[in-house]
Parts: C-alpha cells; structure tokens; sequence
C-alpha cells in the first residue's frame, strides 16, 4: 500500500502532461502511487500516459469514454490504495520536495487529517517561480481556521487522509463541482496542519477550463455548486468566518452575473438568467451580508431582473476587475 495516491484527471493535455508527470516523478519521497484517467482524450494524451505507465509500475492508467472531471476523479478514487490522496490537474505541477515535506508533518502531527499548501501560479509558457519555503508547519482547529476564505481556495492545496474522506465521492459537470465535495471534506475534518511549502503550482493558460465558453448546464451547475457549498458549510455546524461568506457572496451576486455575459451565447441567457434570479431568496438566508449586499438581493427581486442584475452587480465587478474602484 503506498502512502500518497496521487490523482490526475487527463483531458486534450498532451502539451502539459510531461512536465506533469515529472513533477511527479522527481519528488524525493517514492512511495506513492499516480493514478492518471484518460477522459476520452482525443489527442495523444493516452499514449503518453501508457508510455509513462510502461516506464515506472507506480504510474497507474484508467482509460474511459469522456465522462468529465468528477467522472474521472471517481475512477481514480475506486482503485487508491494510499493512505493519503492528493488531487493534481494534469496542466499543473506539483512543488519540488512537497512529499517529503508532507511527510515531515506527519510525523509531527499524526492525527491530521488533512493537509494545507502554498500555491504558486504561473503563466503558461513562462516557468513556474519556485520559491524557497521553511521547512514549517502549523497546527490549527479547523473549527477556528479552516472556514476563512484564506483556507477554502483551491481543493488542489490540500492532501485528503483516505479512511477518512475516501467514501466522499465527487458530483456533477459544473465548472466547479469541486466545491461541494470539498465543502463535505472541511465539514468533516477535525485537524488541519498548514504547511509553508509550495505544494501546487497552477498553470494559468487559454484553452483551461475557467477560459472556455461555458454551456447552459455547465452555467447552472456552477451557481449550483456554489450554493451546495454554502449550505453543506452552514449545516455543518463549525464556525465560518464572515470573510468566506462574503468571498462566496460576492461570486454569487457579482461574478455569476458577469459569467453570464462573459461566457454564455445570448440565446442560452434567458434559462440561466430565471435561474440566477429564483436563487436570490435562498441568498437572504446567508449571513453576514452587507448592506449594499441586502440592498441588491431586494432590488434585484423587485425590479426586471436582467437588467437590474446588470445595474447592481455586473457592472460593480466590472468597475473592480478595470481597477476603477481604488
């Protein structure tokens, strides 16, 4: 049985998966195990998985028809065997020396069961900046910590203990069907250490996922997964910071509207936008809001929709991403 089960969905990736696997395949500690499901890939992704696999037996490969990421991520989770699960996007990196930094925490703290790291994000084409991190740690209640929006980004900064989130599968074909399961994992946990070493490095790259025109369902469903989130969060329970209700708010009243804009052909609008505007009663529930965020909820509810989403929300986020507001 290997300690790490590394999990990497593939999709179209035969550009970045090389340099994928290598960060894999030279990190110091080598007990782990890669499990890489080919998603229907219609490029030469799968053939470079299987060379890879022919090359080191810890390279395991799961070729299926095109189901998605929560498709494929479940696959992967049916056949781990380590006792811990690391999930690594196959255009992204994982840092230098992060197993075996991860292992030192381990061996501090054996009842975590969860662990956080640093994230470096780098442009595609350019090399990811590595930094040099103390080799530290830090031990925090996850009822205190865990639910402030400086511990919910990126599920990828995390590295799951398997008898303990094993059995949570992942659901959906949103944009961000991570959220949910990664809602049930904080929701579950007793203890995370946090980590000062870069353990993921996020490519940042046209053609992504969070770069593509999004369909109708896939719309929705990210709306839907944001508000899975919120309510697993909130029925779990355990403190929750004001700054990660207002983080997870601001996507829902500003950054889906402009996805709505942005992303969504003007045919599809109309089903998204009725959908957007049925969620704003359930938003009332959520606290703390704002009053400028109450304020929009209410307007938002009473006059056309379309165009006051446009008016109170869209045209804010707008003003934030030209820098207009500072």
């Amino acid at each position: 049985m290997a300690k790490f089960s590394i999990v990497i969905p593939c999709y179209k990736v035969e550009k970045f998966i090389d340099e994928c696997l290598e960060s894999v395949l030279s990190q110091g500690f080598q007990d782990w195990e890669a499990i890489c499901v080919d998603d229907g890939s219609p490029d030469k992704t799968g053939i470079i998985l299987d060379e890879y696999a022919a090359r080191d037996p810890r390279i395991v490969v799961i070729h299926q028809k095109n189901g998605g990421l929560s498709a494929a991520r479940n696959s992967a989770l049916k056949v781990a065997k380590g006792d811990w699960i690391y999930y690594l996007d196959s255009d992204d990196l994982m840092g230098p020396g992060t197993l075996v930094a991860v292992c030192h925490v381990l061996e501090k703290y054996p009842d975590a069961d969860m662990v956080w790291g640093q994230m470096v994000r780098f442009n595609d084409g350019n090399p990811c900046p590595w930094h040099e991190n103390e080799d530290s740690c830090s031990i925090d209640d996850v009822s205190k910590v865990a639910m402030s929006k400086h511990f919910m980004s990126h599920f990828q900064r995390y590295f799951y203990k398997r008898s303990v989130f094993g059995d949570i599968p992942f659901v959906g074909e949103s944009w961000c069907e991570e959220r949910p399961y990664f809602a049930k994992c904080i929701a579950r946990a007793s203890y995370i250490v946090a980590l000062n070493h870069a353990v993921l490095g996020f490519r940042d790259r046209d053609g992504s996922i969070t770069h593509i025109k999004m369909t109708q369902s896939q719309c929705i469903g990210y709306l839907d997964a944001t508000r899975d989130m919120l309510q697993t969060l909130k029925a779990s329970g355990k403190m929750i910071e004001p700054s990660l209700m207002r983080f997870q708010m601001t996507k829902w009243m500003e950054v889906s509207p402009r996805y709505l804009v942005d992303h969504i052909s003007s045919r599809e609008r109309k089903a998204i936008w009725r959908h957007w505007f049925n969620s704003l009663k359930e938003a009332q529930s959520y606290r703390p809001l704002t009053l400028w965020r109450r304020f929009t909820i209410v307007i938002c509810r009473i006059l056309p929709f379309r165009i006051t989403a446009l008016a109170v929300c869209y045209f804010p986020d707008w003003l934030k991403r030209k820098g207009v507001h500072r």
